[in-house]
């Protein structure tokens, strides 16, 4: 059966419609009853929304290429929302524009929440919702721990999995430790998060423009990873370290020099690797030790208890100290 790709909003009745629809599409790419559910929500949401306030709308449903998500779009000609800030606050609803109440219930119902408005030009919500990447094919774990000097750990493990078949993950490590350092971490992974599907470079970039605007001093080293269907892209800045294991060999993956949020980013070289089944890749912060070429891994161990058997082996006495492990299985194809 071929699903319907528009609906369009004019009366309450079609936001029924549109709900249907969307449970339609969640169904045909085998979302979880929950996850389908979630996506009902927040489309009825949206869209009653456009009925309330611009009075009329579209919705556009597509299915990804990669068959493993959905994408929806809502447009609306209406006045367009003067505080999107407010409006993503649950219980909001004193705003009179468009799509103005509930944007916070829509961003925790889906993996990817955008949103474009203009004062009397209308608004854009492009919302995706993706299957969860099998652990068959990409298994990541990770253990950060603080050094036991400071309340706050000022390193941190970001990630975001995306359209079924990718994954983004950052190690960052603010300068110093405790609260500065932490507040450090928590504004590059907050960047990130925003805006974790752009390039890596560009994702530097934002991060490192972020950083400099802040009041905190001391900037951060980082590592950013992307896996994808066979292909690793990978760029670090600072003491972070990387390493990819392969048929028993570590190999260590070079970062550029320096900090982000302090002085001028190098030029910035994209480290991009064909992965083959197997492969594991290893990013930690300066409070592991260097790893060795021959490291020893138990090798049916998940991805978690394979980072803390790094940790445990490897941390040093002071600092923070963190060390993520991503194992690449491999699609079927």
């Amino acid at each position: 059966m071929r699903l319907p790709d528009t609906i369009t909003l004019n009366l309450f009745s079609d936001v029924e419609s549109a709900k249907h629809v969307a449970r339609l599409y969640a169904n045909s790419i085998g979302l979880s009853e929950l996850s389908a559910s979630e996506v009902v929500l927040g489309v009825s949401e949206i869209a009653s929304n456009v009925i309330r306030h611009a009075h009329h709308g579209l919705v556009h449903f597509k299915v990804l290429d990669s068959k493993r998500g959905i994408r929806i779009i809502i447009t609306d000609s209406g006045s367009g929302i003067e505080d999107i800030s407010a409006a993503s606050e649950d219980g909001y609803t004193t705003i009179k524009h468009s799509l103005g109440i509930g944007l916070g219930v829509t961003k925790r119902a889906f993996d990817y929440f955008n949103i474009k408005t203009l004062p009397h030009a209308g608004t854009e919500v492009i919302v995706e919702k993706y299957l969860p990447i099998p652990k068959s094919v990409i298994d990541y774990g990770y253990i950060s721990i603080k050094d036991q000097h400071y309340e706050l750990n000022g390193d941190l493990v970001t990630t975001h999995a995306y359209h079924g078949d990718t994954l983004l993950a950052a190690v960052i490590d603010g300068a110093g430790q405790g609260y500065v350092a932490h507040e450090i971490a928590a504004r590059v992974s907050f960047v990130i998060s925003q805006v974790f599907k752009d390039s890596l470079a560009n994702i530097i970039v934002d991060c490192d423009d972020a950083l400099s605007l802040s009041s905190e001093d001391g900037g951060a080293t980082i590592t950013l990873i992307r896996m994808t269907r066979n292909q690793l892209e990978i760029i670090g800045i600072g003491d972070t370290h990387t390493y990819l294991v392969r048929e028993g060999k570590t190999s260590p993956i070079l970062h550029h020099i320096g900090r982000i949020g302090m002085d001028n980013l190098p030029q910035l070289r994209l480290k991009t690797i064909t992965l083959q089944k197997g492969d594991t890749l290893i990013s930690c912060t300066d409070g592991i030790k260097s790893l060795p070429s021959n490291l020893t891994l138990i090798p049916h161990n998940s991805s978690r208890n394979q980072a803390i058997q790094i940790f445990n082996r490897y941390h040093r006495a002071l600092g923070d100290a963190t060390a993520l492990v991503i194992k690449y299985r491999g699609y079927n194809e």
